[in-house]
């Protein structure tokens, strides 16, 4: 899984998730021509969905 993060400067966060590192790509170079977060793109390697434990 791929993933693009936009952070602005409140802390206001916004996870994109993606299958295929082209399409995560592709949208990390768009938002990265528009918006004033400070964008990443990373590839999760490992991930745990939450519990009710």
């Amino acid at each position: 899984m791929w993933i693009v993060v936009r952070e602005w400067d409140d802390r206001e966060v916004s996870v994109d998730k993606f299958v295929k590192q082209e399409e995560a790509r592709q949208f990390y170079d768009e938002v990265v021509e528009y918006t004033s977060a400070t964008v990443y793109l990373a590839k999760v390697e490992e991930f745990a969905e939450g519990g009710t434990g």
